[in-house]
């Protein structure tokens, strides 16, 4: 690994449930991980869990054994969809584990599935909400997809389970990044990453080479509605006359004529930036 100024590196513990290692073998990692950060190879150090998977005086012992931050995979906050699924704990120890990591002292990360089974755009909308309610360091969004040779396959090929179709994923995941933005909270993943072999074996589901962006574009778009509205109410308890003229003009701005695409029309740059910068993220 390599030092850049730029680019700060952090060295991770994925594959699942990293807790759940034995005790001996998470404190020879992360022995061998701050060696790393003294030398100032990496900047912070990371680990993937489960809820189900956590105790307060473990998470203590990792923190001081130079653990910087827990990401969970919650996958959802309703126990519901989480029963449909078999992961084995309910909405209740998800929100448990989240307020573990926190009172611990140790960063939060959270990772949630929309279009799983049981799931729903409002469903997820409401996941996001509670995420976002616990003030997690980052977020991840993997949209569900049907792999081949697994029982989500066969559910799939019986008729059983139905994964959102891609519109409706960049338009859900559009309008959850513009709330991860509005409380400057980062959405580290939009997606799995490219992988030949996995994308050879999804037989269904949102995927795209793509969608990072178009879900970025669809975004933008949420936030700038949900500014134009937000400043269309604030106008009208005061001057009726006055906001229904603001809210035609600033329509317009928002979306002038022949710029459209398949997300709706663009915005004009000098209004993106201006109206981005006031939820403080960048366009």
């Amino acid at each position: 690994m390599e030092r850049t100024a730029s680019r700060p590196i952090e060295l991770a513990f994925y594959g699942g449930t990293f807790t759940a290692l034995p005790e001996r073998l998470q404190m020879e990692c992360l022995a061998l991980a701050m060696q790393a950060k003294e030398k100032g190879i990496v900047c912070r150090v990371r680990c993937s869990t489960r809820p189900d998977a956590l105790r307060p005086d473990r998470l203590q012992a990792l923190r001081h054994a130079g653990l910087d931050l827990v990401e969970l995979g919650i996958q959802s906050f309703h126990t519901e969809a989480l029963l449909d699924v078999q992961r084995g704990y309910n909405g209740d120890r998800a929100r448990e584990g989240c307020r573990l990591i926190k009172e611990s002292g140790l960063k939060l990360g959270i990772q949630l599935l929309p279009g799983m089974p049981g799931s729903t755009p409002q469903r997820f909308s409401e996941d996001v909400e509670e995420a976002l309610a616990f003030s997690p360091s980052c977020l991840r969004f993997y949209p569900c997809l049907v792999v081949d040779g697994t029982p989500l396959a066969e559910r799939w090929r019986i008729g059983q389970y139905a994964p959102w179709e891609l519109d409706t994923t960049i338009t859900t995941l559009g309008k959850a990044l513009a709330s991860a933005w509005a409380q400057r909270i980062p959405v580290i993943r939009l997606s799995l990453a490219p992988e030949r072999e996995l994308d050879e074996s999804v037989l269904a589901g949102a995927r795209h080479p793509a969608i990072l962006s178009k879900v970025k574009r669809c975004s933008k778009r949420s936030v700038r509605i949900s500014l134009c509205t937000a400043s269309c109410r604030r106008m009208n308890s005061s001057s009726p006359n006055i906001a229904k003229a603001f809210s035609l003009a600033i329509r317009g701005a928002c979306f002038p004529a022949g710029r459209n695409s398949a997300f709706g029309p663009h915005p004009s740059n000098g209004l993106r930036v201006n109206m981005l910068r006031c939820v403080g993220t960048s366009p």
